[in-house]
């Protein structure tokens, strides 16, 4: 019989519907239950055909567990060994040698030094720093953010140099980026399972978490659609990650990649209404079944 395991902390309603939907095939040819893991020894084995993960990434426990497991040719949802994309400059870079349209983007230097260093690291950095050629390039507005996703980020709109100076004053030891501001017709996320499942959903990310999602379908036609939904299939197989969440801009009939590698974090029924929540959970475990048989 096939395994599929369940990786999961304090969200336990999404991975716990998926398992209910998954155990309720009543199949003999598969069984989806919680993973319990002990002290682990560097030859011990775990006969999981498939593991959904939703917790590894605030765990490095886990995290050496499933990186450990993959090794071995187990299959891990999503791919525990991209973490490297948690990196919104290196996402820019990745879409744009895919041939996706981003924002224009810099990297910028923290502006106090990194933790657990001297001003000696610092040797190889350009000073003073050239402020007005990233300011010609990004333009304004411009939105200055982390780096990389933190429920707990920085995340300012500034409208000239004074304001962008002011803020980068708060930043303390953060890696930040300053982004061009899109002022888009449309915003949107597209939800893919493997390269199987997708669904386009209306989302604005400025909106507190429960009302970010739209009840209503988003307005854009077959064309954008298809643009977005051939976008999420490169982005997909070149991160070979199986569950994703890739948020778009719309202006004047473009598209521009906008945040990728997306975790999903909070998957509640009362953030995502009923529609969406039981798609995902209905696609999330046909594809687990799909990974574990391999039919």
């Amino acid at each position: 019989m096939k395994k599929i395991g369940l990786l999961f902390g304090i969200d336990t309603n999404f991975p716990l519907d998926v398992q209910h939907y998954i155990n309720s095939k009543q199949s003999s040819e598969f069984i989806c239950e919680e993973i319990k893991i002990g002290i682990l020894r560097n030859n011990d084995f775990y006969d999981y055909d498939v593991i959904f993960d939703r917790i590894s990434e605030f765990v490095p426990f886990y995290r050496s567990f499933l990186k450990t497991l993959k090794l071995h040719g187990k299959k891990v949802i999503s791919n525990c060994l991209t973490t490297c994309y948690d990196d919104y400059f290196f996402q820019s870079q990745v879409a744009n040698n895919l041939g996706l349209k981003t924002p224009k983007t810099c990297l910028i230097p923290t502006k106090w030094l990194p933790k657990n260093t001297t001003p000696e690291a610092m040797r190889n950095l350009e000073y003073p720093l050239d402020w007005d050629k990233m300011f010609d390039y990004v333009g304004f507005p411009a939105i200055l953010k982390s780096n990389a996703y933190d429920e707990k980020r920085y995340d300012f709109k500034v409208y000239n140099k004074t304001e962008f100076f002011s803020a980068y004053e708060l930043t303390g030891s953060n890696l930040m980026i300053l982004q061009e501001s899109i002022e888009y017709d449309e915003y949107v996320r597209c939800f893919a399972v493997g390269k199987k499942y997708m669904k386009i959903v209306k989302y604005n990310p400025t909106n507190p978490l429960h009302l970010r999602y739209s009840r209503s379908a988003p307005r854009i036609d077959e064309n954008i659609e298809q643009k977005i939904k051939d976008a999420c299939q490169k982005l997909l197989g070149n991160l070979e990650n199986h569950f994703n969440a890739v948020e778009f801009a719309i202006k004047d009939g473009e598209i521009f990649c906008m945040d990728f590698n997306r975790p999903i974090s909070k998957l509640e029924r009362f953030i995502l209404g009923d529609e969406l929540y039981d798609w995902l959970v209905e696609k999330i475990g046909d594809y687990l079944i799909e990974l574990a048989t391999g039919n």
